[in-house]
């Protein structure tokens, strides 16, 4: 395994997740600033988005608003639901 991966799956772990789900809802916004697709983002507006990540037992919740996720706290059932294991590419 990465020492990348271990370490994303340490921060994972430790911090609470309404602190991490904002820091990549932010980081994740800001990525799209001015990119096309963000316009097209707004279809999905007040959708939920879980992604869970299986070999950390993490799930990240947001939902899109104005064209941008939020960290969402709800625990009622995604619109969207992605699921997956931490791997980079070599």
């Amino acid at each position: 395994m990465s020492p990348g991966i271990n370490a994303l799956q340490l921060f994972l772990n430790v911090v609470p997740e309404p602190l991490h789900g904002r820091a990549t809802a932010l980081a994740c916004n800001h990525l799209l600033k001015g990119q096309t697709i963000n316009r097209r983002l707004r279809v999905l507006d007040g959708k939920r988005l879980w992604l869970t990540i299986l070999d950390s037992d993490t799930r990240l919740q947001y939902q899109f608003q104005n064209g941008q996720l939020r960290y969402d706290a709800c625990r009622n059932k995604p619109d969207i639901h992605i699921r997956g294991e931490l791997k980079f590419l070599s």
